[in-house]
């Protein structure tokens, strides 16, 4: 019994590999499938759907498809045979591994060309090598056309083994490219190619809109031998936005000159939402969890940017990058690098920083070292918690104009120092255990606490404040705008004022249950 087309589809085409035919086949009988997905594509018209089955195994489609038409792929289907039937099934959740596209290191797997728009579901893109094919996409080439991916996987695939290459995984210029619930696997840009950069190990996407949610960017590579840009994902003048989603085990390249080991971010915009850049690096190159550059514009919030590595910059470094806010988020045990965990210098627009924790990074080969260093004209920082980074300075200003406010600074050789004729204003601020709080063109003001700011456990790397706290409603509300939420998107202030840090403490009262 076959499954009814959806409402206002085009026609449906089928295709097993296990038992299906090609010869004189137009693919619509459910009964009567084709065997390849190449000729389903070569029947179907633009609107139609395409559904892939296995039988009792894994169906592997060994297959390098031009999908120059707007169709959908649907993946995932399971074949049973009874006498004179064929019963097609879709199982729900979706499993992937039921349907297999694979390039078998001949060719790159999918090519989806100008103006058209695909959608692909419950399939494994792998094996996928494009050298001599551009070097771009190993796995799913995409040029002016838009691809929506979902419940996928895309793995072992490689742009280029003879020179540079671009976006391991997936390539995408122009049009729009949305992953949903999808992984990104074990892709590489640049294999073994001499002296051959990489960009992008997972994705390369360039002049367009790419949305990423509910998905995972894991294990890819830019580069084996040479210098490699954006382990995870590169993005070239890209609108690129993750939400929900996991970049992690990412290496950049085995060359310092490499660069966004997790993201490589130049011009357009880059958004993160409640996303996590994690465990990212070597301790090669600049930035380990992302590298901001050439204007580009970046709004991160609700993200955690953890355990990463690098040379330079082991959280973030942004570099000639545009307006740069970092909100509500957490940037917590990064680890072997030089200068900063995040490093801001020469931007063309403000640095943001409000609500976040900034703790337990390492710098501590560099006696310059800071939680936060500031070479840029102007920094906005607001409602932080900058606590126990292991190097010299909780934050270091080289150049500009910053302002702190509200903020916790707590375990550091050097509270703040500015090393320049520039200078920083700070007001709220709460000092704790700092050999020195303050050096260099300081000017303060109330308040100020030199006390323990209890936090819950700071061990375990939780700057929750506790009850009694004495950053509780001590915060100044001289505010150049309103601060109206915390780290945890609660609101803010609660009781007569603001907290100092990056929490806003909240007594939640448990009412007995009364029953009748």
């Amino acid at each position: 019994q076959a499954p009814q087309k959806p409402a206002g589809g085009g026609e449906i085409r089928y295709v097993l590999e296990d038992g299906g035919s090609d010869l004189q086949n137009n693919c619509t009988n459910p009964q009567n499938p084709c065997r390849t997905i190449s000729h389903a594509l070569s029947r179907a018209g633009n609107g139609e759907t395409i559904r892939i089955a296995n039988t009792f195994r894994t169906a592997f489609y060994d297959e390098r498809l031009t999908i120059n038409k707007s169709v959908r792929l649907e993946g995932g289907w399971n074949v049973t045979p009874f006498p004179n039937t064929l019963v097609w099934k879709h199982p729900q959740p979706c499993e992937a591994e039921r349907t297999i596209i694979d390039g078998n290191g001949m060719g790159r797997t999918i090519t989806i060309p100008r103006d058209v728009t695909v959608e692909m579901d419950c399939v494994v893109i792998q094996g996928g090598n494009a050298t001599n094919q551009g070097e771009e996409g190993g796995g799913i080439h995409i040029s002016n056309a838009n691809l929506l991916l979902s419940n996928a996987i895309v793995r072992h695939n490689i742009a280029s083994t003879a020179s540079h290459g671009w976006g391991g995984g997936i390539f995408a210029y122009g049009g729009s490219l949305t992953l949903s619930n999808t992984q990104v696997l074990a892709n590489t840009a640049n294999w073994r190619g001499q002296n051959a950069e990489g960009w992008g190990g997972g994705l390369y996407v360039s002049h367009n809109v790419t949305f990423i949610t509910d998905s995972l960017i894991i294990q890819n590579r830019a580069s084996t031998r040479s210098r490699g840009y954006g382990g995870g994902i590169a993005s070239n003048n890209a609108q690129l936005t993750l939400q929900r989603t996991r970049v992690t085990q990412s290496v950049a390249g085995p060359d310092n000159g490499s660069a966004g080991i997790g993201i490589y971010a130049a011009r357009g915009s880059l958004t993160l939402r409640d996303a996590s850049i994690d465990s990212n690096g070597l301790g090669y190159g600049y930035g380990g969890a992302l590298f901001l550059t050439e204007d580009v514009a970046t709004d991160i919030e609700a993200t955690h940017i953890t355990q990463n590595r690098a040379h330079v910059g082991n959280a973030i470094y942004a570099y000639h990058a545009g307006v740069t806010k970092l909100r509500r988020s957490w940037v917590q045990k990064n680890r072997q690098s030089m200068v900063a965990a995040v490093f801001a210098k020469e931007l063309s627009g403000p640095l943001f920083i409000e609500n976040t924790i900034v703790a337990d990074n390492n710098m501590a080969a560099d006696p310059e070292g800071a939680g936060i260093r500031i070479d840029t004209p102007i920094a906005i920082l607001r409602h932080n918690t900058i606590v126990n980074n292991d190097t010299t300075y909780g934050i270091l200003v080289k150049s500009g104009q910053t302002q702190l406010r509200n903020s916790i600074v707590a375990q550091h050789p050097v509270g703040i120092r500015v090393d320049s004729s520039d200078y920083a204003l700070l007001s709220g601020i709460l000092w704790w255990q700092n050999d020195t709080d303050s050096q260099g063109n300081v000017s303060l003001s109330n308040p100020l606490l030199h006390t323990d700011p209890h936090f819950v456990d700071a061990s375990a790397g939780d700057y929750h404040l506790s009850p009694g706290s004495p950053a509780i409603d001590t915060g100044g509300n001289n505010l150049p705008s309103i601060v109206d939420d915390d780290i945890d998107g609660e609101p803010r202030p609660v009781g007569v004022g603001y907290d100092i840090g990056a929490d806003e403490y909240v007594a939640w009262i448990q009412l007995p249950l009364i029953l009748h």
